[in-house]
């Protein structure tokens, strides 16, 4: 269920979202702190807020992506189109 909600707010991407996600990036669930991530940097990148913290926000969500290739391909697609990548 926290996964799910994660995944929806991380598709709006507004502020309100944002709100919503931050508290969810101390989830025990590695995947809901990686839709989290992955929602904050979307948000931020759509706001147009600083390409760094986005970058930040998708370098977490890598961290925390674990077997969802799904999301994997979605934070490599968005980290591509910011000419960036995450540190090994």
């Amino acid at each position: 269920m926290r996964r799910a909600a994660a995944r929806a707010l991380a598709r709006i991407a507004d502020d309100r979202a944002a709100e919503l996600l931050g508290p969810a990036l101390a989830d025990e669930d590695a995947e809901v702190v990686a839709w989290s991530a992955y929602g904050l940097g979307y948000t931020t990148e759509k706001l147009g807020d600083s390409r760094e913290s986005a970058i930040r926000y998708y370098c977490s969500a890598q961290q925390n992506v674990g077997t969802n290739t799904d999301l994997a391909r979605e934070i490599a697609g968005r980290l591509a189109a910011l000419g960036s990548a995450c540190p090994e």
